[in-house]
């Protein structure tokens, strides 16, 4: 019992613990998840305010290494596919900051990509409809680059060549 109590003190943990009780009281539960929606719709807000910033804040000469490590990138992952990793070393030494420690290959590489996309997804998936068109807007005027967007796009076709998934089809529904 004291090791549940030292488990679920935290607030995510009571939070969970909440969740998995079995409520006698309908209105006791309905209570708790109009708590929960709130609190989740507070923390998307803040977080969507905090990326609007963040995206705003980009000058050009970051936009122009951002768009410089996409093309490093598809470079690299059109090298794997030919069974070529030689070049995968100088790519992380030059980009490596901006991706977790324990990568050690293209493919490695390409399934993390593939998995941060999946999870914006499913960020742009909780947005409402108003706050997705705003960060589409945003979106659109910083990659809106022609060769930008098309470098995006190669990003996206190696991506899926390297480990085939099915984020395309969701990314197809609701771009960004």
């Amino acid at each position: 019992l004291e090791f549940r109590r030292v488990l679920f003190r935290s607030a995510g943990g009571q939070i969970q613990q909440l969740r998995d009780y079995d409520f006698m009281d309908h209105d006791a539960r309905q209570a708790f998840q109009d708590l929960l929606k709130e609190l989740q719709d507070q923390m998307l807000q803040q977080f969507f305010q905090g990326m609007k910033q963040s995206l705003g804040a980009m000058t050009p000469e970051q936009m122009g290494q951002l768009q410089q490590m996409v093309r490093d990138l598809n470079r690299l992952l059109e090298d794997h596919q030919r069974g070529d990793d030689s070049g995968f070393d100088d790519f992380m030494q030059k980009w490596g900051d901006f991706f977790p420690d324990g990568i050690e290959n293209a493919s490695q590489l390409a399934q993390h990509m593939q998995e941060q996309m999946s999870q914006m997804q499913q960020l742009l998936d909780s947005m409402t409809p108003e706050m997705r068109d705003e960060l589409e807007d945003m979106m659109d005027s910083l990659f809106g680059n022609g060769d930008f967007q098309d470098d995006l796009s190669d990003l996206m076709f190696n991506l899926d060549q390297v480990h085939p998934t099915q984020w395309r089809q969701q990314i197809g529904r609701a771009h960004v």
